[in-house]
């Protein structure tokens, strides 16, 4: 999804060079939405008002597009390669049926780019971008109200984007984005209830580690091993960062990482999370902008450190607890802004601790 600050700022285009970069390999859906609050007030895109809007009768009105008119934004989408585009005209009070419009449009094995900034506080993209001109600091109220759940912002001086919009991808079944964040993959474990390593353990013929590292990789500027020799993983590729101590338990290996860390956000996973859920490591990522650890709490209320967000800054903190003999990631969380970010029903952080849960994990 992407928004705008103000008029002119450059979402379709950007949108449109999404589609270009996806569009070769996977159908993609264009959809443009305009939020009317008063069908006699001013026009929700700026200026005096061409009237379109005021035209519809009923609560919304959608129309597809099928011509190639240079200057209209949803021929633009359908020129760059879109396969289907369609305008939503919709009243304010109504955006449930904009809702349900938009799970009507998206066929099966398709992606869909949507334009709006009033549709971010209506449903939960798997990215949400805000599009604002260079050196511009106006904000149209619609962008201020969902500006706070926007994943990047995006300048754009008329005719290149910062940052480039070729950190867009749809890998895995979701939109990603690079961040300028470091993924840190634990896997210093002894691995005892497993009964061998488990991050060599194969999922689908390739290692789980090789497989949760190219999962992530579209979403970080640098992912790095933690691990309890410098030589382990080689296969990978990837700087191995080992415990200053050996055996001293998961803060050591997230403190050693820290240090080494050339980001002040760095998200931290475990090796035996073959699945790991973008859209929640998005949402981890996003909340990180005003706390400095953000972490996933269960429905049973417990926490889950070792799938957090940490900001390098908390580093002191960190060699403060182990130098009292702490172990426990959480033992240092106290005096740092920590925000718990509850995980709904359909999000499980599903780890294979043993053999029965490594064959269950095979078989489904």
């Amino acid at each position: 999804m992407i928004g705008a600050a103000g008029r002119n700022a450059g979402k379709t285009e950007l949108a449109c060079q999404v589609i270009r970069r996806v569009s070769p390999t996977i159908p993609v859906i264009g959809v443009k939405v305009t939020t009317v609050d008063d069908r006699g007030g001013d026009c929700p895109r700026g200026g005096e008002g061409c009237g379109a809007c005021s035209s519809f009768s009923g609560d919304f009105c959608m129309t597809e597009e099928h011509g190639l008119e240079p200057r209209k934004d949803t021929s633009r989408l359908l020129a760059a390669g879109a396969n289907k585009v369609f305008w939503i005209r919709i009243l304010r009070q109504t955006m449930d049926q904009a809702v349900s419009l938009l799970k009507e449009l998206l066929e099966p094995g398709a992606v869909m780019v949507l334009e709006s900034n009033s549709m971010r506080l209506a449903v939960d993209p798997d990215l949400f971008f805000v599009v604002k001109e260079k050196g511009s600091n106006s904000c149209k109220p619609s962008c201020v109200a969902a500006a706070h759940l926007a994943d990047a912002v995006f300048e754009s001086d008329g005719a290149r984007f910062s940052p480039s919009p070729e950190s867009i991808s749809f890998a895995f079944g979701h939109w990603t984005c690079k961040r300028e964040a470091t993924a840190i993959v634990m896997a210093g474990g002894d691995s005892q209830r497993m009964g061998r390593d488990k991050a060599l353990l194969e999922i689908e013929g390739e290692p789980m580690i090789s497989r949760i590292v190219r999962q992530i990789r579209p979403t970080f500027k640098k992912v790095v091993i933690s691990a309890a020799a410098k030589d382990a993983f080689g296969f990978l590729g990837l700087e191995v960062i080992p415990d200053q101590a050996p055996g001293a338990g998961p803060l050591m290996a997230l403190v050693s990482s820290l240090e080494r860390s050339q980001t002040e956000i760095n998200f931290v996973m475990p090796c035996d999370i073959p699945d790991p859920p973008q859209h929640l490591i998005a949402r981890l990522l996003r909340e990180s902008k005003d706390a400095d650890i953000v972490v996933p709490v269960t429905e049973a209320g417990e926490l889950e450190p070792l799938f957090a967000v940490y900001k390098k800054s908390v580093l002191r903190s960190g060699q403060k607890a182990l130098e009292r003999g702490k172990r426990r990631v959480v033992s240092f969380y106290r005096g740092h802004t920590v925000k718990r970010v509850a995980l709904d029903g359909g999000t499980v952080l599903l780890n294979l601790n043993t053999m029965d849960d490594y064959l269950a994990r095979l078989k489904h």
